[in-house]
């Protein structure tokens, strides 16, 4: 009797303290929006425009999205003016000036939330990179474009209310330096920016519930292009596990399918190479009794529409969600 007394307590308990632990669940997404000068990127104004559109009509029930290379005031202003009839709050880099800022002193970055700001940081990776010169003689090669624009990252403090109760997280997104030349000649700047967003995380993220997304630049299993062997990107991609433990809902090789590349050979301006490009990690580093999953994975802003006489995409890349599932205790 004793013996089913005490088995009965300790199936109590472990009912009570699972039912004590607080799931949150953010549907979370990012895109790179492709909005480089018209003369660099075709059809600019007409894309924003509908990406507008279809963030109106299909995409409300998006939790939190980041969004890369929304680099023209021209479309900052419209994205801005346009999502404001919906339930989105809308941050991006900006200063006392507000749009009049120039486009090489943005960093093209721009995040869309359902929940409240708490606090919001803007940081560049190019004074970084120049201390790194000074201090180690080692100078980055960049291709020339990105000689002219200021990369970065965000870090925004939400408030995510959920029910009754309100909880704090911390939401990156970022843009890394791009591939280019036969032999991916920027994979050490951008294995550079990604380790100084790490420490950043390390130091000012531990212990709170974080999602890291963006157009990392680098594919699970390297950028495959239609002439060479898979690129080194790839090697980048293990670290955010090793040094955050955070997780992402695609596992390579069971997805090494062209189901999630939004990077790929069927949008209509890209015929030479793909993987995925853009990334959705969650996790909170330093903090074990917080489990996290992440599942329902697939790609967003992917559909062609009709443009004149034919049919195109909305960018160069597709979009990326993912839903993360928090378990907090």
């Amino acid at each position: 009797m004793k013996w089913i007394l005490s088995n009965l307590l300790f199936i109590s308990f472990i009912c009570l303290r699972s039912a004590s632990a607080d799931i949150v669940s953010l549907k979370v997404g990012t895109f790179n929006i492709w909005d480089k000068p018209v003369f660099k990127s075709k059809h600019a104004n007409w894309r924003v425009k509908k990406f507008c559109q279809l963030i109106l009509d299909d995409m409300q029930d998006l939790d939190i999205l980041g969004i890369q290379e929304l680099w023209r005031r021209r479309s900052l202003k419209r994205v801005v003016k346009c999502l404001r009839k919906s339930k989105f709050k809308i941050y991006y880099s900006r200063d006392s000036r507000g749009f009049k800022r120039a486009f090489w002193k943005r960093n093209g970055l721009l995040i869309l939330s359902r929940y409240p700001l708490k606090k919001i940081r803007q940081i560049s990776f190019r004074p970084h990179e120049k201390s790194y010169r000074r201090r180690k003689g080692i100078k980055f090669r960049k291709q020339i474009s990105e000689k002219f624009i200021n990369k970065g990252f965000m870090h925004l403090q939400l408030e995510v209310i959920q029910g009754e109760k309100s909880h704090l997280f911390h939401i990156y997104n970022t843009h890394l330096a791009a591939n280019f030349g036969p032999k991916n000649r920027q994979h050490p700047l951008r294995k550079f920016q990604l380790n100084l967003i790490i420490n950043y995380i390390k130091k000012h993220s531990k212990g709170i519930p974080t999602v890291f997304l963006g157009d990392f630049n680098y594919a699970l299993n390297g950028l495959k292009e239609k002439i060479s062997d898979p690129l080194p990107g790839s090697s980048l991609h293990p670290v955010i596990y090793q040094e955050l433990g955070f997780k992402e809902a695609v596992n390579y090789p069971a997805s090494d399918t062209r189901s999630l590349h939004t990077y790929s050979r069927d949008n209509y301006y890209n015929s030479k190479s793909e993987g995925q490009l853009d990334h959705i990690y969650c996790g909170a580093y330093q903090a074990p009794s917080i489990k996290v999953n992440v599942e329902d994975s697939k790609l967003i802003f992917n559909q062609r529409m009709k443009y004149k006489k034919k049919k195109i995409n909305l960018s160069d890349h597709y979009g990326f969600r993912s839903v993360c599932r928090f378990h907090l205790k």
